[in-house]
């Protein structure tokens, strides 16, 4: 399904949004329940937020790309925000206000921090964060998560931002059998092995 207009979902129950293109467009939900969007490509332009979501509860916005120069997501007054696996393009980002219980990791950020703005947001899990493109990281021991925090404006911190690294088996044909070294490879996207 492909828009190019604005959507609006106004005191819903349950919303299901997946594979659609929405350009230009804006995403509102407002005063709704156990809204899930997934599998979205997101274009917007310099002036206008993507998705906003207000005063509703229990949020997923998972496996979305998102391109906008402007803010990606905007929650505000809403509880149980989920926001997993999703390519923030460009230079917008995330902004929650007045909201509780944020889950934001496994996401690519194209830009660097300081397009979000999320001060009482979890921005890791269970030892995944995110993965900042735009910042060099650093990762002395090669496990795929960086040896330095990164801080989120308004005192948001994801403590294991990723680093875009990950390890092989190589296996080169020998006449006596087979051999195998491990070699590291920088990748574009989020390591397979955060899945």
């Amino acid at each position: 399904n492909e828009c190019e207009r604005s959507i609006s979902f106004n005191s819903v129950g349950f919303i299901d949004i997946n594979n659609n293109t929405i350009y230009k467009g804006i995403l509102e939900i407002l005063y709704s329940n156990n809204v899930v969007l997934s599998d979205n490509c997101m274009m917007g332009t310099d002036t206008n937020i993507l998705i906003h979501i207000l005063n509703s509860n229990t949020i997923i916005i998972i496996n979305n790309n998102l391109t906008s120069n402007y803010t990606h997501i905007f929650v505000q007054g809403t509880r149980k925000v989920q926001i997993n696996n999703n390519s923030f393009l460009n230079r917008g980002g995330i902004k929650i206000e007045g909201s509780s219980e944020e889950d934001i990791h496994y996401n690519i950020f194209y830009f660097l921090n300081t397009s979000c703005y999320a001060p009482k947001s979890v921005w890791d899990k269970n030892g995944i964060g995110n993965y900042w493109k735009e910042m060099d990281l650093p990762d002395e021991d090669g496990d795929g998560i960086s040896d330095v925090v990164v801080n989120i404006p308004g005192g948001g911190v994801d403590n294991y931002p990723l680093v875009p690294r990950i390890l092989l088996d190589v296996i080169p044909q020998t006449k006596e059998g087979t051999t195998g070294e491990i070699i590291a490879v920088d990748l574009l996207s989020i390591p397979s092995k955060y899945n």
